[in-house]
């Protein structure tokens, strides 16, 4: 979103904002009446030319989210390869790694959300008189 801005600011033109907007409030693959949405991998891909290693970081967070082997195997269960099994519990391997890996991630996150959120302030005055000007020129009428 903030290139978005960024863009529409710089060339004061708002461009396909309001369609990028709408894809991403309202985008649905199951409604043909909506808006096609935005892949969560487009974003993935966006964030990861600002922030190298942001992909990685996402792939294993993945990995954890998701029903696999690092999401099932690797914290509920311990594999006794002398005995030729393998014991299921929660939270088996303990609990470091998987709570150092969120609170890592989840610190990264919080840092990338304040830096966004810094740039859309800054670019916002000047979003809103752009749009402002849009609005005069399409209805003639000077904004109250």
């Amino acid at each position: 979103m903030v290139g978005k801005l960024d863009a529409a600011v710089e060339s004061h033109e708002i461009g396909d904002i309001d369609n990028y907007l709408m894809r991403l409030l309202m985008g649905s693959r199951n409604n043909p009446e909506l808006p096609q949405p935005i892949n969560v991998m487009t974003f993935v891909d966006h964030v990861e030319k600002d922030i190298e290693g942001f992909r990685q970081q996402y792939d294993g967070l993945s990995e954890f989210a998701h029903p696999n082997w690092a999401g099932i195997s690797l914290l509920y269960a311990r594999p006794d390869s002398v005995n030729r099994w393998t014991d299921f519990g929660a939270n088996i391997r303990g609990t470091d790694n998987p709570r150092l890996i969120g609170v890592v991630n989840l610190s990264v996150a919080l840092a990338m959300f304040e830096r966004s959120y810094g740039k859309i302030a800054d670019l916002m005055p000047g979003f809103i008189s752009l749009c402002e000007r849009r609005l005069v020129q399409s209805d003639g009428d000077p904004i109250a």
